[in-house]
Order: structure tokens, then C-alpha cells, then sequence
């Protein structure tokens, strides 16, 4: 389209294919064109519809962008359902009732006492110190642990001693025999051994010290 001319009206002209510049053409005088026979003659065009349709297309799209960001701003972050707290499995279960029915009654340690106690630190396996009850009380004991070097066990030159909760005691012991004048002390190897074997079947690790 190389020509186009206005009709005096909004969104109206006329346009044809080629341009003229002949006299007439230049007058306004078109009937009159020379080069009628080449250029195409002039047809009116209406551009109101076009740019309405267009207008409308835009609007309604810039519509749909508003309402979609107005619904993601609003909506609402699904709401987490609270967990209950897992109920202990089986083996769990299984575990407790065995530390139950290795403890003691209460009633049945008394001072002189040889004692397995498992103590729990904050990080690592479970650890099994021998100690001699020097005290008992209601329910907790005053306990002189011993030093274990190699299969025997010493009494440290700095009395190490402590009071712990009468539960954390795993197994009463026979007394030792002093095997040496060196003050080392021997237990009976299946009584510990037995002992560790009943503890590896609730911990993954146990370490006797």
C-alpha cells in the first residue's frame, strides 16, 4: 500500500495500492488521473472497528494479568496438619520391657554391693562403669567406681566417686577376687560377658570402662 489520503472523518481514509503524482492527482483531481489504467482507484477503509477490537483485546488481557495477580497475593498458604507423635514401635517396646526386667527392685541393693551402671554421655555409645554401692538411699545411690585396665579392674588412686539415680544401675555383680598384691581385681568373664550380650541386644553400642 504506498497511498493513502484522509476523508475528513475519525477512523476513516481511503488507500490504494500505488501512488500518482500527475497533475490531477497532485490537484485532488483524481477522475482526471493519467495513470488511472496502472493505479488502482481509491477504497475507503475503517479503522474504528480495528482499533475498538484491539483496544478490547488489551483491556481484557490486562484484566485477566490484575485478577490473577490479585488471587495469588490473597491466597493462602495450605495449612500443615500437627503430627502425632510416633507411637513406639515394637522394638522400642520390646527394649523398655528389658531394661525393666534386668533392674533390680530397689530393696535388693545394700552397701558393699557390686554394681553394673549404664551411663548415657551426649554423644557416643552407652557406657557400662563397675562400681561398689557406699550408700543406698531412696532412690538413689552413693556409688565408688572402679578403673578398668584390660579383663581387670583397679580402684583409682583419686577415689572417683558420685551419687546417680538407683534406675541407671543394669545388673548387680558378684564381688570381685583380688588376684594380685598389685590391688587388681578380676569379675567372673560370663557374668560381664553375659551382661554385655543382654545390652547389645538394646544398644547398637556398648562400651565397658
Amino acid at each position: 500500500m504506498h497511498s493513502i489520503k484522509s476523508v475528513g472523518k475519525d477512523y476513516e481514509l481511503c488507500t490504494r495500492n500505488l501512488s500518482c503524482y500527475c497533475d490531477a492527482c497532485v490537484k485532488g483531481q483524481e477522475s482526471d488521473c493519467k495513470n488511472s489504467e496502472i493505479v488502482s482507484s481509491w477504497e475507503k477503509r475503517n479503522l474504528h472497528k480495528v482499533g475498538v477490537l484491539k483496544d478490547n483485546n488489551t483491556v481484557d488481557k490486562q484484566l485477566e494479568a490484575s485478577k490473577m495477580q490479585t488471587e495469588i497475593k490473597n491466597k493462602k498458604p495450605p495449612l500443615k496438619r500437627k503430627q502425632a507423635p510416633k507411637k513406639p514401635t515394637a522394638k522400642r517396646r520390646r527394649i523398655e520391657e528389658t531394661t525393666c526386667s534386668q533392674q533390680q527392685p530397689e530393696a535388693t541393693y545394700k552397701s558393699g554391693d557390686f554394681v553394673a551402671v549404664g551411663l548415657k554421655p551426649r554423644k557416643g555409645p552407652i557406657c557400662v562403669y563397675v562400681a561398689e554401692i557406699i550408700h543406698t538411699f531412696d532412690k538413689e545411690c552413693r556409688l565408688k567406681f572402679m578403673k578398668k585396665s584390660g579383663n581387670v579392674y583397679t580402684w583409682p588412686e583419686q577415689p572417683d566417686m558420685s551419687q546417680e539415680l538407683t534406675e541407671s544401675i543394669v545388673s548387680k555383680l558378684e564381688s570381685p577376687k583380688l588376684i594380685n598384691e598389685r590391688g587388681q581385681f578380676k569379675f567372673k568373664k560370663v557374668e560381664l560377658d553375659n551382661l554385655q550380650a543382654s545390652l547389645m541386644k538394646m544398644h547398637k553400642h556398648v562400651c565397658f570402662k
